[in-house]
Parts: structure tokens; sequence; C-alpha cells
């Protein structure tokens, strides 16, 4: 097996990345991407830049020596799923954002007022 196929094959197993949203992101079909990682169809420059990019990495990621991502080593599951998200994903998904939003906001004027060296003792 040739180290870029094996590191991605890694790489999408230890993240949970499926297929269908490898195929979203390069543009490929599902069977052709099948084909590439089983290693029964030769995988080109192009399809090795096109699926990198995808995962939003190099070819030089997927062809330098990866450390262990075995199922042991992992300590949550990240996954990737395609599609339209349900009327609850979306308003959770809203929800984060502002919250994340409202959080950075509160952390950047509690360290203003910190900077400032103002103290409860004057209020």
């Amino acid at each position: 097996m040739s180290v870029f196929i094996e590191n991605l094959n890694n790489y999408l197993e230890f993240y949970g990345i499926r297929q269908n949203f490898l195929s979203v992101r390069s543009g490929m079909s599902e069977d052709k991407i099948s084909k590439i990682l089983n290693e029964k169809k030769k995988i080109t420059y192009s399809e090795m830049e096109s699926l990198a990019n995808a995962l939003g990495k190099k070819i030089e990621f997927f062809l330098t020596e990866f450390p262990d991502l075995s199922i042991e080593n992992r300590g949550g599951r990240l996954a990737f799923y395609v599609g339209e998200p349900g009327k609850n994903q979306a308003e959770v998904a809203y929800k984060l954002v502002e919250f994340v939003e409202n959080l950075d906001e509160v952390l950047n004027g509690s360290s203003w007022y910190l900077n400032a060296g103002i103290t409860t003792d004057e209020f």
C-alpha cells in the first residue's frame, strides 16, 4: 500500500470521516474514492491534491510519517457528516455560534478590567 493511501486511510478512520464527506469536498464520486482507498485504482497527483485539499491539508502531510492514530490513543471522537442539517441541528448550531461570540466579548471585557487595574473595591 502506498504511503499516501495508508496515511489517508488511517486519518479518515481516526477522525471518523466518511467517504461521502470526502466526495462532496473533493468533487470525486464515492465510487472513485472507494477504489482509490482500496487501491483498486491508481491515484494520480491531481487526485492526491484534491483529497488532501478536501481535508484542509497539503499532499506532503499524507506523505510524511504519521504518529500512532490507533483507536486506543483517541481522546474523543470527531465525525464529519454531509447533508442538510435538521431544524433542531440548525438551531443548536446558531446558539453555539451566538454563545461563542458572547463568550469572546465577556472574556475581552474582563481582561480589559484586569489590565486597567480596576478592583471590586472601587465600585
